[in-house]
């Protein structure tokens, strides 16, 4: 879990996801409907960590808690490949 903090708050969980083989296109990059599915995979990894192995599966089925986010933003600074890990940031603001 990340203990630092940025402009006064926590600072963000980043999450690693191994792009495979299998979630790329024929131009050898991931395709693009698979990007949204890697930042809800990070954010389920937030849960997880921050609650002690309750993912936002447990959250919705044991607990009877809904977590909806209201938003998701994507930058890309270079093309996503299996040839690096994809280094994913949940921060969330309230």
């Amino acid at each position: 879990m990340n203990k630092q903090t940025y402009a006064g708050g926590p600072a963000p969980y980043i999450h690693e996801v191994r792009v495979g083989w299998g979630h790329c296109d024929p131009a050898q990059i991931a395709f693009t409907g698979h990007i949204p599915w890697f930042a809800l995979e990070a954010i389920d990894a937030w849960w997880e960590v921050h609650l002690d192995g309750t993912g936002w599966f447990q959250l919705n089925i044991d607990r009877n808690v809904g977590t909806p986010f209201v938003h998701m933003s994507l930058d890309f600074s270079s093309p996503v490949t299996p040839r690096h890990p994809l280094m994913c940031e949940v921060a969330p603001v309230r």
